[in-house]
């Protein structure tokens, strides 16, 4: 942490020193000075202060679903990191096309990043060298996280010989009326994963957990392949709590019952138990870094708010161009 006796002490130094190279290099050098220390505040106040209080937006940790208010985040497009699912993958000839991605970490798309980065890098190289760690640990984390998600989702849609249980259609969770036979296989696995990771935390992720199968019922659906109408008998899971219940629609009764009992299953394995409190043990150490970092920030933006200026330079402080 800053020692504020001897920050105190650097302000004051600092200003004899200007006051030094006043009397002895006059005007221009005072302009310089007042052109460095313009530039200090702004860099600080407008995009550091950003950056320190958004951290966690651009390196986002475990899972999230487009659209959907539950889980480790919310997911926006002007942020990074964490694993993202959403509807729009596909099922050709019945295998699954996730629509499931590992996002990398992003750096800040803040207004003068890159000059104040260039001053971390050159004045601060312990603050720079925290960043980069910092992406690289939650990159690692999220990409382990993806790799289980996709185990989830292989042992939910296929049987042990690898042919799906089903010959099911790709259907986007809102267009209407839904294929005769749908899976939203990225939801079973978003909503497995929250029955674990609430397990490992002892904290409700989900409310109404309870999965139900209804059917036979007669609905009339579309075949991706024409446009006529037909009527057929189906079976159908759901899980009350989602924003649309309807999980899987089949046409064999025996679908629907084994698809719960392998939600049941995964979602009260030991060994699940056991790889998601790995996982959540390393999302904290990441959280940790996280906390390093965005205090290394806070002590560069209080030595700032204090009269230093910034170590190190950049393209704006080599030129003659002032930040406006």
């Amino acid at each position: 942490m800053v020692d504020l006796e001897s920050l105190v002490l650097s302000v004051v130094l600092s200003g004899v020193v200007s006051l030094l190279v006043t009397m002895r290099y006059g005007p221009r050098a005072v302009h310089r000075e007042n052109v460095k220390r313009f530039h200090s505040e702004k860099l600080v106040k407008e995009t550091l202060s950003a950056w320190e209080h958004g951290v966690s937006k651009y390196c986002h940790l475990g899972v999230g679903f487009k659209g959907l208010g539950s889980g480790d985040f919310s997911p926006s497009p002007a942020e990074g990191g964490g694993v993202v699912l959403g509807h729009e993958g596909d099922l050709p000839l019945g295998y699954p096309e996730m629509d499931m991605k590992a996002r990398e970490p992003i750096d800040p798309p803040l207004d003068y990043i890159e000059e104040l980065y260039s001053h971390l890098v050159k004045g601060y190289p312990e603050t720079a060298q925290s960043w980069q760690k910092l992406k690289s640990a939650c990159s690692q984390v999220n990409l382990k996280i993806k790799d289980f998600l996709d185990e989830i989702s292989r042992e939910v849609l296929f049987r042990p010989s690898g042919i799906p249980l089903e010959r099911f259609w790709h259907w986007d969770g809102h267009s209407d009326p839904p294929p005769p036979s749908f899976i939203l296989l990225e939801d079973i696995t978003f909503l497995v994963w929250l029955r674990l990771e609430e397990r490992v935390i002892g904290k409700p992720m989900l409310q109404n957990k309870i999965l139900e199968i209804i059917g036979p019922r007669k609905v009339e659906a579309k075949y991706e392949s024409t446009d006529k109408l037909v009527s057929r008998d189906v079976y159908e899971l759901d899980w009350k709590n989602l924003g649309h219940p309807i999980l899987v629609r089949a046409l064999e009764p025996d679908t629907c019952q084994t698809i719960k009992s392998k939600i049941e299953h995964i979602s009260n394995s030991t060994i699940n138990l056991g790889r998601v409190k790995d996982l959540v043990h390393e999302m904290e150490q990441v959280e940790k870094l996280a906390g390093t970092f965005q205090r290394s920030l806070r002590e560069i933006r209080t030595e700032i708010d204090l009269g230093k200026n910034l170590k190190g330079d950049c393209k704006v402080c080599q030129g003659s161009r002032i930040l406006g």
